[in-house]
C-alpha cells in the first residue's frame, strides 16, 4: 500500500498524509524493508 501512496494513488490518501505532521506518520520495519528492497532492485540509492 505504501508504494501506491508514494506514487500518488489514490490522491485523496496522499493529500491526507501531506496534511499530517511527519512525527505522526510511521511505517512498519517490514514495509520499510520492502520499499528499500524495491529501490535496490531498480538500482536507486537508498540513502
Amino acid at each position: 500500500m505504501a508504494s501506491y501512496v508514494i506514487k500518488g494513488n489514490p490522491p485523496e490518501v496522499r493529500h491526507r498524509l501531506a496534511a499530517l505532521p511527519m512525527e505522526g506518520i510511521v511505517v512498519s520495519a517490514v514495509t520499510q524493508a520492502e520499499l528499500l528492497y524495491g529501490l535496490a532492485r531498480k538500482g536507486r540509492p537508498t540513502s
